[in-house]
């Protein structure tokens, strides 16, 4: 008797929502990192209505790009973004965002003879053209779109001012971690973001809070562990995802880190080369920091992502920031090249194996 096994699938909502995917096997909303390496080692994104701490570097400047990356996905999906950042003005933060590589254009040109030095950045926003309608395909297949960093977006980012909000601190004196809680809730409010919204025209929210815990931001522990239930709760009921950079003064105590970390549903950490002794070893060189992946998220499923490998390091080149899996340099000096020439003899046993003439290696 043969007996019928009907495998259990849960089946999923998914939102007719540009740059929205459900990632396989864990069968999750997503949202690209806007960086394609990362989207591959994490799962396909971060999950929507999850909260994403981002450890800085010592100097602050790598998590700084991770946090451009993800806006300007955003941005080529015109998603809503909100940017909060007391250390400096959330404008300049913005008209650094990196413009979009057209790779399609490029290869049309390349193959009809064109001059490479005449390949132009695609970059609009407010006039969505067929090339950009290819773009967002190819982004749904790959998880995300290919950036230069070395080409920002500048003065161009005042046009697009309908789809961004900024906070930097409050000019009353009240409660700051209230009045920007008040701030998201009405963003959710204006585009109605909420999960019961069923609606074709629905919109996602990505909010990014930088150097998250600095001396700037005088929160007592208490206050920021309250504005993070409070906004983890937020983003389970909407369509949003929130990225924050945790300023490196916060490492000082360890109390506050630990209860930050155990708030975020995803926790990442870069551990930079600069000032180290990591920073002259040959093994090091081609990489300037290790990335570590301290805490995956697993917002409705029952088990986190299992990325491939966990020996992870990040390149940030002028152009162009890369994570990937860390492999040592092969070890090509005289001695270790003569040491392996006399171990490589081998001889043919009785038995048919083969064994290394010389000494047995117990």
């Amino acid at each position: 008797m043969v007996e019928r096994v009907h495998e259990f699938k849960r089946s999923l909502y998914v939102p007719k929502i540009p740059g929205v995917k459900a990632a396989s096997p864990s069968n999750q909303l997503v949202v690209s990192t806007g960086i394609v390496s990362l989207d591959t080692i994490i799962g396909g994104g971060f999950p929507v209505g999850s909260l994403t701490i981002i450890e800085e570097d010592i100097l602050g400047a790598h998590s700084d790009v991770m946090l451009r990356y993800f806006l300007a996905e955003g941005l080529i999906h015109e998603h809503r973004l909100m940017l909060a950042c007391k250390d400096d003005d959330p404008m300049k933060t913005l008209t650094m965002l990196p413009r979009p590589v057209n790779l399609d254009q490029v290869t049309e040109e390349i193959q009809h003879g064109g001059d490479p030095s005449s390949m132009r950045i695609a970059w609009r926003y407010e006039n969505i053209t067929p090339q950009f309608d290819q773009m967002r395909q190819r982004s749904q297949q790959r998880g995300g779109h290919d950036f230069d960093l070395s080409l920002p977006v500048g003065p161009e980012i005042d046009t697009l001012k309908e789809t961004i909000t900024t906070w930097s601190g409050c000019a009353e004196m009240e409660c700051e971690w209230e009045a920007l809680l008040n701030h998201i809730d009405q963003e959710f409010v204006n585009e109605d973001l909420s999960l019961k919204n069923k609606d074709v025209n629905s919109n996602i929210l990505r909010v990014c809070i930088k150097s998250f815990g600095s001396p700037m931001w005088d929160w007592q522990d208490t206050e920021m562990c309250k504005f993070l239930w409070a906004l983890k709760s937020r983003l389970r009921r909407h369509y949003a995802a929130a990225v924050i950079s945790l300023h490196p003064y916060s490492h000082q105590k360890p109390q506050r880190r630990d209860q930050i970390c155990q708030i975020a549903d995803c926790v990442l950490k870069l551990n930079s080369f600069a000032g180290r002794e990591e920073e002259h070893l040959p093994a090091f060189k081609s990489y300037h920091g290790m990335f570590r992946i301290l805490k995956l998220p697993s917002v409705n499923a029952l088990a986190t992502f299992v990325p491939p490998s966990t020996d992870l390091a990040y390149k940030s080149r002028r152009k162009k920031f890369t994570v990937e899996c860390f492999h040592l340099p092969p070890d090509l000096s005289e001695n270790v090249s003569r040491v392996y020439k006399e171990n490589s003899k081998v001889v043919l046993t009785a038995s048919g194996c083969v064994a290394p003439v010389g000494k047995l290696d117990f």
